[in-house]
């Protein structure tokens, strides 16, 4: 597939753990104000972070939409993780398969 802009098409996220039986309710999204408390910020660990290369999608995965400061594109996958003896892989999903292996950095 080919793309108007050369370059990393990138999507990165944060892996937090949390060592509790429960973990705490927790608002990644900016658009939720839920004042994080020193408990929630005790039990909650950022663990690595995860790079996806979003180039290997097909471009019918993207939709284009409008928003308030313009036109955006929206994709929707999944991140899996295998344990083995190897130790840990991260996988990128789309539509339940296998698109590759996902960039990790620990912290």
């Amino acid at each position: 597939m080919d793309y108007a802009k050369e370059g990393p098409l990138n999507y990165t996220v944060n892996l937090l753990a949390c060592d509790d039986d429960v973990a705490p309710e927790y608002a990644d999204n900016p658009a939720c104000i839920i004042p994080l408390n020193m408990y929630v910020l005790m039990l909650v660990q950022s663990l690595c972070t995860l790079t996806v290369d979003l180039r290997k999608l097909p471009r019918h995965a993207f939709s284009q939409l409008t928003g308030p400061k313009g036109k955006y594109y929206q994709t929707i996958f999944s991140l899996g993780v295998t344990f083995g003896a190897a130790g840990i892989e991260f996988r990128f999903l789309y539509e339940n398969v296998v698109m590759g292996t996902v960039n990790c950095d620990y912290f």
